[in-house]
């Protein structure tokens, strides 16, 4: 290969990779952005969250406070929240899909995930969804609370 070829291979990688970080950013740049919402059963409660699954409105009818104890708000509003999360993780798994199959990763992903062992190592667990004083979190020490 001459000098000449070299330098044209490398401007051509040069542009490919050039078009996979802008393809790469875009798809993020979109992940961020997603926003997701749910209501609960009986209407009283609605969550959205952001991509990262976290709360960033709530709006709680007014009948709520009549209709609903304490307890039962309490855990209208956890499970509707669960459900917004859930909801907005899919759409980011997606996304995620997309990341990969530009980058070329989802490949090699598929090949680490026929090694015995090697998938689980540095992939997060999937975060608890149980409460900070369950018996899951007792368990490993792990409690949220201190003595009240």
């Amino acid at each position: 290969m001459t000098s000449a070829h070299a330098a044209v291979d490398f401007e051509q990688l040069q542009a490919t990779l050039a078009d996979q970080i802008r393809e790469v950013t875009r798809l993020s740049n979109e992940a961020k952005a997603f926003t997701e919402w749910a209501q609960s059963r009986d209407r009283l409660v609605t969550i959205w969250v952001n991509a990262a699954g976290v709360v960033i409105k709530t709006e709680i009818d007014d009948d709520a406070f009549d209709k609903l104890d304490t307890d039962e708000l309490a855990v209208t509003i956890t499970e509707t929240t669960q459900a917004a999360a859930t909801k907005v993780a899919a759409k980011v798994a997606e996304k995620t899909a997309e990341i990969q199959a530009v980058t070329g990763t989802s490949g090699l992903s598929e090949r680490l995930r026929s090694i015995p062992g090697l998938a689980e190592l540095g992939r997060p667990a999937a975060p608890s969804m149980a409460g900070p004083d369950a018996e899951s979190r007792r368990r490993l020490g792990l409690t949220d609370r201190e003595e009240w």
